[in-house]
């Protein structure tokens, strides 16, 4: 005897469970992209404007961490409240089997995990250029922000220590007399 598939029960468990999981994944991914930031604007490698744009670019990478935490803890809810809801019990009693109602988070295991191969394949290497060239992109404020803070320059093998530092623009004499 054929049964025809609980498509209802299917449709409201995956709302319910992608509900939760991109809430889920949404507060994680600001909170982990936010403590990256946060540390490079405290170490003035990055001004505020920069800072913002650094979470924007952090939030592919955040995702390969986020999306299966999120996944586990978004379905481990949604199956309790139906649980608790009584709604397995009547699922059952209808004659829906517990590996039927497990099939919205096979599925969305399946496209989580596609999902994650393209993220880290694809997506993340180009984001993760994109941060890290705007942590480099201005060199000279990096140096300007340690020298004005009193901390010593690390280049290579050498820390470079000054009481002051002046900016030169293209035209400007460097302090040797040599040319800019």
């Amino acid at each position: 005897m054929w049964l025809r598939p609980p498509i209802r029960i299917w449709r409201l468990v995956l709302f319910e469970l992608w509900r939760l999981v991109l809430l889920t994944a949404g507060v994680l991914v600001t909170v982990l992209s936010f403590a990256g930031a946060v540390r490079l604007l405290a170490e003035s490698k990055l001004g505020p404007i920069d800072s913002l744009w650094f979470m924007a670019y952090a939030i592919p990478p955040m995702l390969e961490y986020a999306l299966p935490f999120a996944a586990g803890f978004g379905a481990t809810l949604a199956y309790h409240r139906l649980a608790a809801d009584n709604e397995v019990l009547a699922c059952h009693a209808s004659g829906i089997s517990h590996r039927a109602l497990l099939v919205p988070s096979v599925v969305s295991g399946l496209v989580l995990a596609g999902v994650l191969v393209v993220l880290s394949n694809v997506l993340i290497p180009k984001f993760l250029r994109s941060m890290e060239e705007l942590v480099e992109q201005d060199a000279t404020r990096l140096i300007v922000n340690s020298i004005n803070r009193g901390e010593p320059v690390r280049l290579g093998d050498m820390l470079v220590y000054a009481d002051m530092v002046r900016p030169l623009g293209p035209d400007e004499p460097a302090a040797d007399g040599a040319p800019g």
